[in-house]
C-alpha cells in the first residue's frame, strides 16, 4: 500500500506566518518521508505565488524527491 501526503505551500506569504521558505517545505517533506509517505502533492491556496516562487520551491523539493513522487 502506498501513502500520499499533501503540503500546502503558501509561497507568496501566509496570512499569519508570512513568507514560507522552500527549506521549510523541504523539512515537512522529509518528515513525511520518514513516516512512509511516498507521494507528495504541493498546493498553493491563496493565489499569491509568483512564477519565481514556484520555481524556487520546485528546485528545492526536486533535490529531495523525484518528479514521479510529486504532484501539483
Amino acid at each position: 500500500m502506498s501513502a500520499a501526503g499533501l503540503v500546502m505551500a503558501i509561497l507568496g506569504g501566509a496570512l499569519y506566518e508570512g513568507r514560507v521558505e522552500p527549506a521549510r517545505v523541504v523539512e515537512v517533506i522529509d518528515r513525511l518521508a520518514q513516516i512512509g509517505i511516498q507521494e507528495i502533492s504541493l498546493g498553493e491556496t491563496i493565489g499569491r505565488a509568483a512564477p519565481n516562487d514556484v520555481r524556487r520551491l520546485l528546485d528545492a523539493v526536486l533535490r529531495r524527491i523525484t518528479g514521479d513522487q510529486l504532484s501539483l
